[in-house]
């Protein structure tokens, strides 16, 4: 069944840092960054922290476990929190919260990924230098909604799948090794 994200989720977007940046005592928090945001799941490597005002912390966009980010910039990638600890959303992201009596949040991620969904958000981008898209376009967006129960079962297939892709990237690996070590020692 065909339905516009608006009717399964809401749509958060992410602040400018900063207006919540303390000038002097504050609160560290982790923040997300354009580069944390890999298909594969947020990158650590490309948090940064920051210190916020005291005062302004419960005005602050921050993560909880099973909500998906979405890059408002293209490339559109989107990554599912799995962290416990709340990280702070930047205003290049949006924060995507399902209705999980509806959708699984892996599940939309993944369709967030695909190519039809990807089309369709580079169909209404704006911006000739920095394309981005707003989140009124995030909500216009329809997918095909499968029931709960094939939800689960797309999802089995996809981990499966993903398991047997990192066996062979691993494989090539030690083939590359092999070759690597006929090469140079003849």
């Amino acid at each position: 069944m065909k339905r516009e994200l608006s009717d399964i989720c809401s749509i958060s977007s992410g602040v400018i840092l900063r207006r919540f940046e303390a000038e002097g005592n504050g609160t560290p928090i982790k923040c997300l960054s354009l580069k944390s945001v890999e298909q594969e799941g947020i990158n650590s490597d490309y948090l940064r922290e920051i210190v916020v005002d005291t005062s302004k912390v419960d005005n602050l966009v921050t993560t909880k476990p099973n909500q998906i980010v979405i890059k408002s910039i293209q490339p559109f990638l989107s990554s599912l929190i799995i962290d416990e600890n709340p990280l702070l959303v930047p205003s290049q992201l949006y924060l995507i919260d399902c209705d999980k009596t509806v959708v699984f949040p892996e599940f939309l991620q993944i369709l967030l990924q695909g190519k039809e969904i990807q089309q369709k958000l580079l169909n209404c981008k704006r911006g000739n230098y920095i394309s981005r898209i707003t989140k009124n376009d995030l909500y216009k967006i329809e997918i095909d909604l499968p029931s709960l129960e094939s939800q689960r079962k797309i999802l089995e297939l996809v981990s499966l799948q993903k398991e047997k892709i990192a066996k062979l990237k691993l494989l090539i690996k030690k083939e590359e090794s092999v070759l690597d070590y006929i090469i140079t020692n003849g």
